[in-house]
């Protein structure tokens, strides 16, 4: 990479629901909070789809490899946070 030192991607990945890979890192934007900022729900239309955040999760490696990034990670896919 440039200037000699190595460059990683220290998280990577999208949500679990149909148009997560679109939002990336972004993806709690479905989630509707509450005044006393908890989650209450996801946003209405939301659908489960794993196979779209399993396919963004094989094909990036591949695109930061071919920019050359030396090291990548993936973010973890969970969330800790009590509901009501």
């Amino acid at each position: 990479m440039a200037r000699g030192k190595p460059f990683g991607v220290t998280e990577f990945g999208c949500r679990s629901f149909r148009g997560a890979a679109e939002l990336g890192g972004r993806g709690d934007s479905v989630v509707e909070w509450g005044e006393d900022a908890r989650p209450v729900r996801l946003a209405a239309g939301t659908v489960r789809e794993e196979r779209e955040q399993a396919s963004y999760v094989r094909e990036m490696p591949d695109v930061y490899d071919a920019a050359g990034v030396d090291a990548t990670f993936v973010y973890t896919f969970s969330r800790r946070a009590r509901t009501r």
